[in-house]
């Protein structure tokens, strides 16, 4: 777990900032149409009043599925959410932008095999498990929201699993393009990966 005001050694280092600064950096009107936007206002604020912003560079791990389990919030910035192989072989689950929430099954389950990796540089609030545990157990309005937004993972996992199972390379090709997808200058969309990524 990062340590307030920690810096992590090396190019692909996550750098943390106090706890206040993540409401003022991600005020409401950044929530809509994310998972705080469906929390309770209080809830919400609570919970982004004890997070740590972390900023993340391009390629870096914000999450390793050996680490304490953490509930991310993303601030900004293209994320992906990936399991990983005994051998090092990789498959991405779903990817994560602005006011996505990743980790929410680790919060009931414990520790499990997913890890979280920047795609795009960004910043992720990192909110106390214990809070939230907190909430669940005592604010049914937080309890269905979080529900809600497991069963939503779960039926985009279903999407994917059907996709690459009856779409053709070519179809496959293209959503992975998509999904990967931010806006450039202009009405442009703008891919950043290798051919080795795609």
């Amino acid at each position: 777990l990062v340590s307030r005001g920690a810096r992590l050694p090396g190019p692909c280092g996550r750098t943390p900032s106090r706890a206040g600064d993540v409401l003022d950096d991600f005020p409401p009107e950044g929530w809509r149409g994310g998972f705080l936007s469906l929390l309770p206002g209080e809830a919400a604020r609570s919970l982004l009043a004890g997070a740590i912003r972390i900023s993340i560079p391009a390629g870096a791990i914000a999450y390793r599925e050996e680490e304490v389990p953490r509930v991310l919030l993303v601030m900004d910035g293209l994320f992906r959410v990936f399991l990983r192989s005994g051998d090092g072989r990789q498959v991405t689950v779903r990817y994560a932008r602005r006011g996505d929430v990743t980790g929410l099954a680790l919060v009931l389950g414990g520790p499990g095999p997913m890890s979280v990796q920047a795609m795009t540089s960004g910043s992720v609030a990192a909110v106390r498990v214990e809070a939230l545990r907190s909430m669940l157990a005592s604010d049914p309005r937080v309890t269905r929201v979080c529900a809600e937004e497991l069963t939503r993972h779960l039926y985009l996992a279903l999407d994917d699993l059907s996709e690459q199972a009856f779409l053709s390379v070519r179809q496959r090709l293209i959503r992975h393009l998509l999904d990967l997808a931010i806006p450039g200058t202009g009405p442009q969309l703008v891919v950043c990966a290798t051919q080795q990524e795609l």
